[in-house]
C-alpha cells in the first residue's frame, strides 16, 4: 500500500488542480498508447453536490486520478476512471482512490459501478482482469475522431442552428424515443444544461423546415460530440451523415479544432453512419464490473 499519501475530493478542480491532472492525463495516455480522456466535471451528474473527481496527492505531486460520472438516479450505473501515472503504479495508489470513492457513492445510494478501461492497456496487461476480479461488459465502445476541412459546400436542405428554449419542448420525445434508457425528466436536464452552459452547446437540425435532430458538443482541445440522435421518422435517409458534416464544418470553420464522439459496439448503424460522415475508429473501450471483491460496490 502506498503510503503519505493524501486523497481529496472536490466536485470540480480548481485552475492548480486541472493543470495537473491534464499533465497526469497526458503521461499517461503516452505511456499506455490510449486515448479517451476522463470528464472532469459534475454537471451532469444526478446530485450536483456528490464529489466527482478525487485526487491522490504524493506532497505536491498530483500521483493517481479517479472520476466519476454518474448521470442516472441511484438505480442506475456510474460510470468510473482511474489513472495513475506509471511510476506509481502497482503500489495501491488505485485502491486506496476507490476505498475513498466508493462510501461517496454508497452514501448516494448507488450500488452499480463500471469501471472504464481501453483495449490497448488490456492487451499490454493480460493478466489485468483475473487479478481484479473485474470482467468486461460483451459492450463495449469505439472513441472515434474527425479532422475536417472547413471549406465545404453547404447542404442546402439542412439548417444547424444553436438549440433554443423554444426547441427542446419538440425535441423531447424524439430524445426518449432515441435513448429508451432516458426520460423526459433527464432529457430536459440534458438540454437545459446544455442551453445554459458555456463550455458545451447544444444544436439543432431541420431539415426542409422540420426539427428533426440534435447533437450537442462539449469544446476542449478537440471538440466531443454526444448525444446525437434523429427523429424516428427520419432514419435510414442519411440525415445523420449530412447533420453531422454540416455542424462540424460549421463548427471547424470558427474553432480550427478535431472533433471525437463515441459509439456502442452493438449499434452498427450509428457506427456506419459516423464512418460515412468520415470518422475513423481510434480506441475501444471496455465497462468492466465486479461482482465480488475490493471493486465491487455493496449496498449498504
Amino acid at each position: 500500500m502506498a503510503e503519505n499519501i493524501v486523497i481529496i475530493s472536490t466536485t470540480k478542480p480548481n485552475p492548480q488542480q486541472e493543470v495537473a491532472v491534464q499533465h497526469l492525463i497526458s503521461k499517461v495516455h503516452e505511456y499506455d498508447q490510449t486515448f479517451r480522456d476522463p470528464y472532469l466535471s459534475n454537471r451532469f451528474n444526478y446530485f450536483s453536490d456528490m464529489p466527482a473527481l478525487f485526487l491522490a496527492l504524493h506532497g505536491e505531486e498530483l500521483i493517481g486520478l479517479l472520476t466519476l460520472y454518474a448521470d442516472e438516479d441511484p438505480s442506475g450505473s456510474v460510470d468510473v476512471t482511474l489513472n495513475v501515472v506509471p511510476a506509481r503504479r502497482r503500489q495501491g495508489v488505485a485502491k486506496q482512490l476507490w476505498q475513498a470513492a466508493r462510501p461517496v457513492l454508497q452514501q448516494y445510494g448507488y450500488h452499480d459501478a463500471e469501471f472504464l478501461v481501453e483495449k490497448a492497456f488490456l492487451t499490454a496487461a493480460p493478466n489485468f482482469l483475473a487479478n481484479t476480479e473485474l470482467a468486461a461488459d460483451p459492450v463495449s465502445e469505439f472513441q472515434m475522431t474527425l479532422k475536417v476541412n472547413s471549406h465545404h459546400e453547404r447542404d442546402t436542405d439542412l439548417d444547424v442552428a444553436a438549440l433554443q428554449a423554444a426547441d427542446i419542448p419538440a425535441l423531447l420525445p424524439a430524445y426518449v424515443d432515441a435513448f429508451p434508457d432516458s426520460n423526459k425528466e433527464e432529457a430536459n436536464r440534458y438540454l437545459t444544461e446544455n442551453l445554459q452552459s458555456h463550455s458545451s452547446c447544444g444544436y439543432v437540425c431541420r431539415y426542409q423546415g422540420k426539427l428533426i435532430g440534435y447533437c450537442a458538443v462539449d469544446f476542449g482541445e478537440y471538440d466531443y460530440l454526444f448525444g446525437l440522435f434523429i427523429a424516428k421518422n427520419y432514419r435510414g435517409q442519411g440525415l445523420g451523415s449530412r447533420f453531422i458534416a454540416q455542424l462540424t464544418q460549421q463548427l471547424a470553420a470558427v474553432r480550427h479544432h478535431s472533433f471525437k464522439l463515441a459509439v456502442e459496439s452493438d449499434n452498427p448503424a450509428a457506427h456506419y453512419v459516423y464512418r460515412k460522415a468520415n470518422f475513423k475508429d481510434e480506441s475501444e473501450i471496455f465497462y468492466l464490473q465486479a461482482e465480488q471483491g475490493l471493486w465491487h460496490l455493496e449496498k449498504l
